[in-house]
């Protein structure tokens, strides 16, 4: 349990500072949860050896690499040593999820690899198929870079993101249609705003731009302007940098929208529960805001909440919100 509960504190702060207003069993099934999430995560997203998800620093293999400076150490990632990374992750991803579906069907609750997430699995009825389309978005991160359509971000979103939230249903034992509903939006929102919060991330470290194309089309905008603003955000084209301003104050205003939504959930939580959602979604709001604050730069500027800013979150959460979800 304690690399489950390293794990969640080292990758998803804000994750950790909401579990642990869960109930004692739901917060151990909260970070069994999540690291069985997050290993599949990291196999795609962080390249052994040269680059860590929380490491601004990357060491390049490649001498004849043009991004390289004289310490070997890159500016961005390699293309070429990416491509290589995906094909790599793919297939290990591919592996691991044969090793699950083997262990889950076979009811091995003793593999030293995956019985733990078994027994999880049966303790709470979490339903097989949510771990199927997570691992189907896992693998289409290894393959896609690019989207055209929301419609195609909601779909990658449903097994990379809202099957979580189902999953932590089951935990909460909420099986109401209508809930799930709700929990699946506060979701989405969540992940939305993840991914406006790492545009400039997702380019450099990933060649990714989850960004549909449809949507910037209609600020005459495409994925290549973006890139163009995460390369040299300095020189950027000022009328092009103010329509992306303006679609993204629209896709801030698309989110809001999605967390008031979301708290349709709550009356179906108990009120620990409800405590534990509520602060989680407050935590990410705040992103939203820093966006804002730094006039929608996310190139040059950082959206990361620090942990003051969670700390006023939650003391503010703590005086006003908590309160009021009392009388749900």
């Amino acid at each position: 349990m304690i690399r489950y509960v390293f794990r969640m504190f080292r990758y998803g702060f804000s994750y950790f500072i909401a579990t642990i207003f869960f109930p004692k069993d739901i917060r151990q099934a909260v970070f069994t949860l999540y690291s069985f999430v997050r290993v599949p995560d990291n196999i795609v997203d962080v390249v052994d050896g040269w680059f860590d998800i929380k490491s601004t620093t990357i060491y390049c293999e490649n001498k004849e690499c043009w991004f390289a400076d004289t310490k070997n150490i890159c500016t961005q990632r390699c293309r070429k040593m990416l491509l290589t990374h995906y094909l790599s992750a793919y297939k290990q991803l591919g592996e691991y999820y044969k090793k699950w579906n083997h262990a889950f069907h076979n009811k091995d609750r003793e593999d030293s690899q995956f019985g733990e997430y078994v027994r999880l699995f049966e303790a709470y009825a979490i339903p097989y198929e949510y771990s199927t389309s997570f691992f189907q978005s896992m693998i289409s991160d290894c393959i896609v870079n690019r989207y055209q359509t929301y419609a195609e971000v909601e779909k990658y979103m449903y097994g990379s993101a809202s099957v979580i939230w189902l999953m932590m249903c089951s935990l909460m034992w909420v099986d109401n249609n209508r809930a799930l509903k709700y929990a699946r939006i506060l979701w989405d929102a969540m992940q939305f705003t993840n991914f406006l919060r790492d545009i400039h991330e997702d380019i450099v470290y990933l060649d990714r731009i989850y960004l549909p194309a449809q949507d910037l089309k209609k600020y005459w905008l495409d994925h290549e302007d973006i890139v163009a603003f995460s390369d040299d955000f300095a020189r950027r084209d000022l009328k092009k940098w103010s329509a992306f301003q303006s679609y993204m104050k629209a896709q801030i205003l698309f989110c809001r929208t999605l967390y008031r939504q979301a708290m349709k959930w709550y009356p179906y939580l108990s009120l620990e529960a409800r405590k534990a959602v509520s602060l989680s979604s407050l935590l990410y709001q705040e992103i939203l805001a820093k966006i804002e604050k730094n006039d929608y730069d996310v190139f040059s500027l950082s959206a990361k909440t620090s942990f003051w800013d969670k700390l006023v979150v939650w003391w503010r959460w703590k005086r006003t919100v908590s309160v009021s979800l009392i009388k749900m």
